[in-house]
């Protein structure tokens, strides 16, 4: 399939794919392909993937080679460990939130976690 979605990529002026956290086995292949200048990940809620301790290697190989969207519902303890472990040059955080209020919270502490010292 990748001669068909390498020719799909081709169209856009930017191409992602959009992974699930449950199912990230083609990382690798493609990491090796240049069809996609974004690899997007969505976080899977728990029950339906693994945990995020067990994606960070993943994850991690993919913005050593390419800019990172993290889509989902996380803690504020995952939200540290993503930016410990990823650090934040190449990752757009995107954590799913039900009002603007709690939009304001998960800001706020992004921003004390990206304050704390490592």
């Amino acid at each position: 399939l990748m001669p068909l979605e390498a020719s799909v990529a081709a169209l856009a002026d930017v191409a992602y794919i959009h992974l699930h956290s449950s199912c990230l086995y083609p990382v690798d292949i493609l990491l090796r392909d240049p069809s996609y200048a974004v690899l997007q990940v969505n976080y899977d809620h728990a029950g339906r993937g693994p945990r995020l301790p067990e994606n960070l290697p993943t994850l991690k190989r993919i913005i050593e080679r390419r800019p990172l969207i993290v889509w989902g519902e996380f803690t504020r303890d995952e939200m540290k460990q993503l930016l410990t472990t990823l650090g934040s040059q190449g990752l757009s955080f995107q954590p799913v939130v039900a009002n603007e209020q709690e939009a304001q919270v998960y800001r706020d502490a992004l921003v004390r976690i990206s304050q704390d010292p490592v």
